[in-house]
C-alpha cells in the first residue's frame, strides 16, 4: 500500500508539473498572439514615405513648379536632400529662405528665416507670393502624377495596415490633400481599415507642428476610449515624429 501510494503521489506531481509547464506555454502562446490587442489602443499612420513611395513624385512636382519660374533644384552636394519628404511649402520655405507659420502653415516673409542657418540655395528667387504659388503649384503637379501614374505600396505595407486595423483604430495623418490621400488609400485598397483622416485640408499647420496628431486622436476618443501612452505612430520624418511625441 505505501509503495502504491508513493507511486501515485510521484504520477499526482507529475501530472501537476505537466500541467503547469502546459498552462505555462499556453500563457506565452496567448501573450504573444494577443499582444497588440492588450498594447494599442490607435495606430497614426503617415501614408506617404509609409505606405507608398511618394518622394520622387514630390520631387518631381516640386521641380516642375520652380521650372514655371525658370529655376531648376540646386545641384550642390546634399542641397536638396530631403525635399521629396516634404510638403510642397515646406520644401519651398527651405529652397526659397521662407519660413511656415506655425499656426497657419502659410509661407511667410524671407526675413523669417531663421538666423544662423546656412543661406537657403534659391533666396531671394521668389518673393512671398511666388513661394506660395509655386507650392499649390508643386500640390497640384503631385496630384496629377497620382492620378496618372496609380499607387505602388511598399512591400508589406497593406499586410500590415490589416494587422494593426485587427487590433486597433488605424488614423492617416498626413501632410498630403484629402483629395490625394482618399484617392491613394482607394487605389490601394486600405479604405475600409482606415477610422480616421486627417489631411492638410483639415489642418493646414504641418510637423513639427502637432495638431494634425491632435485632431486625429480627437476624431479616434470619439469612437473609444484611447490611452495616449498606447498610441503608435508611424512617420517617414523626423519632423513627423516629433509632431506625434508633441500631441501627447
Amino acid at each position: 500500500e505505501r509503495a502504491g501510494s508513493a507511486r501515485g503521489a510521484r504520477g499526482e506531481r507529475a501530472a501537476s508539473a505537466r500541467g503547469a509547464r502546459g498552462e505555462r506555454a499556453g500563457s506565452a502562446r496567448g501573450a504573444r498572439g494577443g499582444k497588440l490587442p492588450r498594447m494599442l489602443d490607435a495606430v497614426l499612420c503617415e501614408w506617404e514615405g509609409v505606405l507608398v513611395p511618394t518622394a520622387a513624385a514630390r520631387r518631381a512636382a516640386l521641380a516642375r513648379a520652380l521650372a514655371d519660374d525658370g529655376l531648376a533644384l540646386p545641384d550642390a552636394p546634399h542641397a536638396a536632400d530631403g525635399l521629396g519628404g516634404l510638403a510642397p511649402e515646406q520644401a519651398i520655405a527651405r529652397l526659397a529662405g521662407g519660413a511656415l507659420d506655425d499656426a497657419t502653415g502659410a509661407v511667410a516673409s524671407a526675413a523669417a528665416h531663421p538666423a544662423g542657418r546656412t543661406t537657403p540655395p534659391l533666396a531671394g528667387a521668389l518673393d512671398e507670393t511666388a513661394r506660395e504659388l509655386a507650392a499649390l503649384r508643386a500640390g497640384r503637379y503631385f496630384s496629377e502624377a497620382l492620378t496618372e501614374g496609380g499607387v505602388t505600396l511598399v512591400p508589406g505595407a497593406r499586410e500590415a495596415v490589416l494587422a494593426l486595423a485587427s487590433a486597433a483604430p488605424v488614423a492617416v495623418v498626413t501632410r498630403a490633400s484629402r483629395r490625394d490621400a482618399e484617392h491613394a488609400l482607394a487605389l490601394a485598397g486600405l479604405e475600409p481599415y482606415v477610422a480616421a483622416l486627417v489631411s492638410a485640408d483639415d489642418v493646414r499647420a504641418g510637423p513639427p507642428a502637432p495638431a494634425r496628431h491632435r485632431r486625429a486622436l480627437e476624431r479616434l476618443e470619439r469612437r473609444r476610449g484611447v490611452r495616449r501612452a498606447h498610441v503608435v505612430a508611424l512617420e517617414d520624418s523626423a519632423a513627423g515624429v516629433r509632431a506625434a511625441l508633441a500631441a501627447g
